[in-house]
């Protein structure tokens, strides 16, 4: 994260030396970044002079600060939040933001950040609880104070349990800089938002810093600057109140004569619910404000739409966020956002918690709350839709076709049957054609009856149904690679099952995976009841791949630590078949 260094007493009174101060000029009410630029540093400078007037107390810095920035003439209205920001809006009709940020020893944020473990104790699992399917598998992590909330990139651990899923999702983790103000446009393209950053009730913070250059000194050079860096859109949406300047000074007011030595500052472009306000509705996004305030619901003086109304406004699925019962919100501990987003993922990704019960204690019953908070709750919340969650892997099913029941295993991002395809199907037939068998292996199919007339593949996913169930389809070589490379194994050790079935050695078998292959064996002409073979050796599996005219069914060998492709004749080789949920 980019830091802007203290700019000191000394600094400030050069620059104004320069350039008017917001005490000497009289506002042309007209939008200027130039005088944001300077109510941010004049605010600042005053903030650190308070600060040591109190004997470092920043709260009350902050309210003397406040008005302080009442009293100038280009100031329309100022006003101190919890103590701890101040909303400016100028009388040309910008608005602006400074704030103190508490910070631990270690430099991290305290509240909505600060580096403390996530505990998932709290969580239980609790299945599937839903009606309606999340479709959309696109997951956009936006942790715009990345930097200030997680040490060592931790915001891993949240990333990781999405991405390791079993629900196929698409996981787009953007940090600090690359949390850009555009993105915020993208996010009804994605079927879960969580907005990891600093917030007020009517802005959250993005994650590029604009620098407070003092040698900058008309508009148009300050404007230039801007474009230059970070585009012209930056510009136009802080003129026209869509985004605004936010500046935060860090401090540790734990540290004696702090104000006189602090670390560093920053000057961030914030969204305002003035362009959530403008942004297409989200009907298939949930969206976890994981942020101070991102539960504002009631009317708020500046006229800006409060946060949750804005978001809800979108008609999302739902929104998640931090609210008091009167509508109200504030700012929230570290110890208790990173635990709740946390916990939201584990509900969502693993349980198959529906949009109701995620943000739910294992009773179903009961919210969190902060519990650093000592007077009243602030509760973790949900609003919108009740009935939504992740269609997850399933562990069994039935063939519409014949009423065969079916168990299946989730292995990395696939759902694999867990026995082999027992479907009669003209062309099929069981090892020696005895029922015996087909109960245990199932039938065995040739290319053209696997395929049921569609082309060969090596795609991934195959994209062929073939001689599949509904919502299944037959695996390629490709997804049987994607399988072993997820195992890590070479030897399909830990695909094969343990059973005795396996009567010619079954070196290195665990059935770790849960795949349980059995020794199946096939037959090298479908119309020569004579030509089975290996049977109890050998494990085939139907592919949609044919290259240079051969088919390549997987197999696994039972004394063997290495993996085999079964070159085979597409007409006249029939082996098993596993198929892949869709």
């Amino acid at each position: 994260m980019k830091t802007l260094k203290l700019i000191v007493l000394v600094a400030l009174a050069f620059t104004f030396s320069r350039c008017k101060t917001p005490t000497q000029a009289t506002s042309t009410a007209q939008p200027s970044l130039l005088e944001v630029q300077q109510i941010l540093l004049a605010t600042n400078a005053k903030f650190l002079q308070y600060a040591d007037t109190t004997n470092g107390n920043p709260w009350q810095a902050i309210m003397l600060t406040t008005n302080w920035v009442k009293s100038q003439p280009n100031v329309q209205s100022a006003e101190a939040l919890d103590s701890t920001y101040i909303n400016i809006i100028l009388k040309s009709g910008l608005t602006t933001r400074f704030s103190f940020d508490q910070v631990d020893d270690s430099g991290r944020s305290i509240f909505r950040g600060g580096g403390q473990k996530a505990s998932d104790v709290h969580l239980s699992p609790s299945g599937n609880h839903s009606k309606n399917t999340i479709d959309n598998k696109k997951v956009l992590i936006y942790s715009a104070a990345n930097a200030d909330f997680y040490p060592n990139n931790a915001i891993q651990v949240v990333n990781n349990i999405f991405k390791n899923s079993s629900l196929g999702l698409d996981v787009t983790l953007l940090t600090d800089e690359q949390c850009t103000p555009a993105i915020v446009d993208q996010f009804k393209d994605y079927g879960l938002v969580i907005i990891d950053t600093h917030g007020t009730p009517s802005d959250f913070m993005s994650g590029i810093v604009v620098d407070l250059d003092i040698n900058l000194t008309t508009d148009a050079a300050r404007n230039q600057s801007i474009t230059q860096k970070h585009g012209q859109y930056v510009v136009d949406g802080l003129l026209n109140g869509d985004y605004a300047m936010w500046f935060v000074q860090h401090l540790n007011y734990k540290i004696p004569n702090w104000q006189k030595h602090v670390g560093f500052s920053v000057n961030r472009v914030d969204v305002t619910t003035k362009r959530i306000d403008k942004l297409a509705s989200m009907p298939n996004t949930i969206v976890m404000g994981n942020m101070c305030y991102s539960g504002y619901q009631n009317a708020l003086s500046s006229g800006l739409t409060p946060m949750r109304k804005a978001f809800m406004d979108k008609n999302p699925i739902s929104y998640y966020c931090y609210t008091y019962n009167d509508g109200t919100s504030a700012t929230v501990a570290n110890v208790f956002a990173i635990p709740m987003e946390d916990s939201l993922a584990k509900r969502f990704v693993r349980d198959l918690d529906s949009t109701k019960i995620a943000n739910l204690k294992p009773d179903h019953l009961t919210e969190y709350f902060d519990p650093t908070r000592k007077t009243s709750n602030l509760w973790f919340k949900h609003f919108g839709a009740d009935d939504y969650s992740y269609a997850g892997c399933i562990d069994s099913f039935i063939d519409a076709r014949d009423g065969h029941l079916y168990h299946a295993v989730c292995i990395g991002k696939q759902n694999w049957m867990k026995e082999n395809l027992a479907f009669n199907a003209p062309g099929s037939i069981a090892y020696n054609n005895d029922p015996a068998n087909e109960a245990i292996y199932g039938r065995l199919y040739n290319f053209p009856t696997v395929m049921a007339g569609a082309p060969t593949t090596n795609s991934n996913p195959s994209g062929v149904r073939g001689i599949c169930p509904k919502g299944w389809h037959v695996p390629s070589s490709a997804e049987f690679d994607e399988l072993s490379v997820f195992l890590g194994d070479s030897s399909g050790g830990k695909m094969k099952s343990v059973s005795g079935l396996w009567t010619k050695g079954n070196i290195g078998a665990t059935n770790s995976s849960g795949f349980s292959a059995l020794p199946s064996g096939g037959i090298s002409n479908i119309l020569d009841p004579t030509s089975y073979f290996n049977i109890g050796y050998l494990a085939l599996f139907a592919t949609t791949t044919i290259e240079s005219g051969i088919w390549q069914p997987h197999g696994i060998l039972g004394d063997s630590f290495t993996l085999d492709v079964f070159e085979s004749d597409p007409q006249k080789n029939a082996v098993p078949c596993r198929c892949l949920k869709d």
